[in-house]
């Protein structure tokens, strides 16, 4: 089950855009790698009752110009609750059955801006800042319920640059790179690169791209006891 909100609106130069996103799923299925309807040894399924949310608002210019700014506030929330049956060993090992009653939340900010100083070129400057605030409850099997936890939050800053060169109509070349920065101070970079070209209006469009990336680790990777790596 789902639903969907969507807002927009254009107020002189400023265009304003919000929507707000809402889903339930309530599932009961074979756990994965268990071997499914045709070979789990433990014919108990997993049951799954989840929500989220989702909310987003966007300001931005309503027309092109040489300055162009952008404002966007994201937050989402998950919470669910699962219980995984024991899987039996087989091709891999065997995994104790789980508990687990989870929450998650995410908000986010971005402030960029699009500078177009003569027609061949333009830049784009931004910044965004990110909260992540996660907790579990729960219990896995060994040999008898053992109750485990976590609560972690997570802060995020990062600043990114990107210059597009346009020499001629149907060729446009665009570097770009990022940097985020952790709690700690610790600085993680990436990098993209795209060169396009489109011989003719009505033609094909080529283009050759390369990029690297970052992604953090799951707090679920970092905080659930016995199992979880915090380094």
């Amino acid at each position: 089950q789902y639903g969907l909100l969507k807002y927009e609106r254009v107020l002189g130069a400023v265009k304003s855009a919000a929507f707000v996103l809402g889903s339930h799923t309530n599932a009961r299925a074979f756990p994965e790698d268990s071997g499914g309807p045709r070979l789990a040894v433990n014919r108990a399924q997993e049951t799954r009752d989840t929500g989220m949310t989702l909310t987003a608002i966007d300001l931005s210019r309503a027309e092109d110009a040489p300055f162009a700014p952008h404002l966007a506030f994201r937050w989402s929330s998950q919470a669910g609750e699962t219980a995984t049956p024991a899987i039996a060993p087989g091709v891999l090992d065997g995994v104790p059955a789980i508990a687990a009653d989870t929450r998650f939340e995410r908000l986010s900010v971005l402030a960029d801006a699009v500078f177009t100083p003569v027609r061949p070129l333009r830049f784009a400057l931004g910044a965004e800042y990110a909260e992540e605030r996660g907790e579990s409850v729960g219990s896995i099997d060994f040999g008898g319920p053992l109750p485990v936890r976590y609560a972690l939050n997570r802060e995020t800053s990062s600043a990114f640059a990107e210059v597009t060169l346009s020499p001629r109509p149907g060729m446009a070349l665009t570097l770009g790179s990022r940097a985020d920065v952790d709690r700690d101070g610790v600085v993680e970079g990436s990098w993209r690169g795209r060169l396009e070209l489109t011989p003719l209006s009505t033609g094909p469009q080529w283009f050759v791209s390369a990029a690297t990336a970052y992604k953090q680790p799951s707090l679920f990777a970092l905080g659930y006891p016995l199992i979880a790596n915090p380094a």
